[in-house]
């Protein structure tokens, strides 16, 4: 069963007083709630059941990239549902596994670990081209703004701590 999760958006606001470290006083944290949407009472494809990662477009839209429902879930600024983009599976499009996204240069970017490559999609979440990558399983990697992929390889078969890999999937 899926755990039903909230999305709240908060700010952090930090006040610092001085002198904050000579006289051992901590940091005060405030957080200002700026938006809530989501919930308990909504339909079943706006559940997030393992929310992994998140990417904010330019145009203030939200997506929210669900591992274990291998999609994403793309919501307005103001929290409005969109739609889901993506469902499991191995063809064009479809996910196992999706562990970042990163939107770069009007395009989303998902790293499709149980299916070892990288998708690219456009904002609407139209397939555009998929690329291989080394990888299972989504822990220590990242996408560049050029979209190349840094990814911890210690244990990969390889004496490299971090291996990087261009935009076409070649080991840099």
């Amino acid at each position: 069963m899926k755990t039903k999760i909230a999305l709240v958006v908060f700010t952090l606001s930090f006040f610092f007083n001085q002198p904050a470290f000579a006289d051992q006083e901590t940091f005060v944290k405030h957080l200002n709630l700026l938006n809530k949407f989501g919930g308990m009472e909504v339909p079943s494809e706006q559940i997030l059941a393992n929310p992994c990662d998140l990417a904010i477009s330019p145009e203030g839209f939200i997506y929210i990239l669900d591992s274990q429902d291998n999609n994403i879930k793309m919501f307005k600024k103001d929290g409005t549902f969109v739609k889901c983009i993506g469902r499991q599976g191995h063809g064009p499009g479809e996910f196992v596994r999706p562990w970042t996204i990163s939107i770069i240069k009007d395009k989303i970017y998902v790293t499709d670990t149980g299916n070892r490559r990288i998708q690219v999609l456009s904002e609407e979440g139209n397939f555009i081209r998929s690329y291989k990558i080394p990888v299972e399983y989504g822990t220590g990697l990242i996408l560049d703004s050029k979209a190349n992929l840094f990814l911890n390889t210690k244990g990969f078969k390889s004496p490299e701590l971090i291996s990087v890999y261009d935009n076409q999937g070649n080991l840099v």
